[in-house]
């Protein structure tokens, strides 16, 4: 139970500091991007592709924010889980993506 517990805690730990560096550092850099791209394109100095580059950045920092912030909701609910007395298979939150890789993959219909 230890060890699952102390597992559960790095995983929580690396999950929120991943969560934090999206939050505080990527995405707001990657919106700096796009807002000097958007001044670059009106100026006409750079072109509607690399608009669209910049704009695709910011949406992959957002999308890894979301997957940071689900993967901190499960190791939440694993330790939740431990604390209920239930040790939690922890092979099924091994990075907390499986599960929706699986879903995505199947092409969504």
């Amino acid at each position: 139970v230890r060890s699952a517990a102390r597992r559960l805690r790095n995983r929580y730990a690396n999950a929120e500091a991943r969560l934090t560096f999206f939050e505080e550092t990527l995405v707001p850099a990657q919106e700096e991007v796009l807002r000097q791209t958007l001044l670059q394109y009106n100026a006409m100095g750079a072109g509607v592709f690399q608009l669209l580059a910049a704009r695709r950045s910011l949406l992959d920092a957002q999308k890894g924010s979301l997957e940071a912030r689900r993967d901190l909701w499960i190791a939440h609910a694993a330790i939740d889980q431990l604390r209920a007395g239930r040790v939690a298979d922890l092979e099924g939150f091994s990075n907390g993506t499986s599960e929706m890789q699986a879903e995505s993959a199947g092409g969504g219909h």
